[in-house]
C-alpha cells in the first residue's frame, strides 16, 4: 500500500473504531491486525519475486509510477486484466463546513482515481473452501 492508503487507513481508525498502533507497520483495526507494506518493502518483495537487484526493482517501480501517472493525468483509463481498472473520476466543486469553526468552505472541482479490483485479484483475496 501506498503511505496514502495507510494514511487514509490511519484517518478511518482514529474516527470510526478502536485503533491502537502496533508494531512499525502493523495497525490494529476493528480487532485485526492489519499490515501496511510500505515503497521499500514492495522494492525487496518485488527484486526477490523478479530475481533482480533493489536498484533494479526500484526502476521498474519507478517507471511503473511514472507510466500509469502519465497516462492517469491524460484521463486515459488503465487496465491491467485480472488486477484492476484505474479509471480518472471528475469530483465537483462542493461545499463542506470547517470541522473547528463552523464556517462553510468551498472544495474546488478535481479529478481523482477510481480503482475496481479485477476477477483475479478478488478470488485471491476471497478464497473459496
Amino acid at each position: 500500500m501506498t503511505s496514502r492508503t495507510a494514511w487514509n487507513i490511519l484517518q478511518l481508525a482514529k474516527k470510526k473504531t478502536n485503533f491502537a498502533k502496533r508494531n512499525k507497520n502493523n495497525y490494529f483495526i476493528n480487532y485485526q491486525i492489519i499490515k501496511v507494506m510500505n515503497k521499500a518493502e514492495l522494492i525487496e518483495a518485488l527484486a526477490d519475486k523478479a530475481g533482480v537487484t533493489k536498484q533494479g526493482a526500484k526502476t521498474m517501480l519507478d517507471a511503473y509510477t511514472d507510466i500509469i501517472t502519465e497516462t492517469l493525468s491524460q484521463k486515459e483509463e488503465v487496465v491491467i486484466v485480472g488486477f484492476g481498472t484505474l479509471t480518472p473520476r471528475e469530483q465537483s466543486t462542493r461545499l463542506a463546513r470547517n470541522p473547528k469553526t463552523g464556517t462553510p468552505v468551498q472544495i474546488p472541482a478535481r479529478t481523482t482515481v477510481k480503482f475496481k479490483p479485477g476477477k483475479f485479484l478478488l478470488d485471491a483475496m476471497n478464497p473459496k473452501d
